[in-house]
């Protein structure tokens, strides 16, 4: 029983963990009522300073992405502009044909990276290019989503830290849970952009 009760917490904090990976991304802030939890609002619905709802259909480009840049960099300047582009994987994809997006490199000094990360060389820096799970990439309006992220803007606020709790047995039946709450604290919004409404292979 043990065994078993030491399997299904393992599963549930990662749940909790992948839950926590989407709310980060595309949550809308709720302030919670009678039965519903309150939530954040994610990077999706955070970036508005710098959002253009492309038409749809419109083709990801090398161009589209240096206006991306210079967007933010008009406003905030050139040090502090996104400098990691998050994005869905068929344009992720897309990106990889970019003629200033075939370089790839491992930075030694960062334990994260597990693999070699591409970066495309825009007319104004470099950026690094992840494909995401859970970036909005549905062909329906306002269509998949683009993010110029500035990473060090981004910061996890913990009020509680995931928690494995046991809780009173109800016979012979072990219960638990796993609690905890998060929050995303962003520094800079306007040093970030979103674009949406790009056909969804690019």
């Amino acid at each position: 029983m043990s065994d078993m009760l030491d399997y299904q917490a393992t599963k549930a904090a990662s749940e909790w963990k992948n839950q926590l990976e989407y709310s980060v991304v595309r949550a809308t802030i709720a302030s919670g009522d009678s039965g519903v939890s309150r939530t954040m609002a994610g990077i999706e619905a955070t970036v508005t300073s710098h959002y253009t709802a492309r038409n749809s259909g419109t083709s990801l480009s090398e161009t589209e992405l240096n206006a991306m840049v210079y967007d933010a960099a008009n406003d905030v300047g050139f040090d502090q502009v996104w400098d990691m582009l998050v994005l869905p994987l068929q344009l992720r994809q897309k990106v990889s044909t970019f003629t200033a997006g075939s370089t790839k490199f491992v930075d030694a000094s960062d334990k994260r990276l597990t693999r070699p990360v591409a970066v495309y060389e825009s007319d104004f820096n470099v950026l690094r290019v992840f494909a995401h799970k859970d970036v909005t990439s549905a062909a329906a309006t306002p269509g998949p989503h683009v993010l110029g992220l500035r990473e060090d803007k981004w910061k996890l606020a913990y009020l509680r830290r995931p928690e494995r709790t046991e809780l009173a047995k109800t016979g012979s039946s072990s219960k638990g849970m796993i609690e905890g709450e998060v929050t995303l604290e962003y520094l800079a919004e306007r040093a970030n952009v979103r674009r949406s409404g790009y056909n969804q292979t690019g």
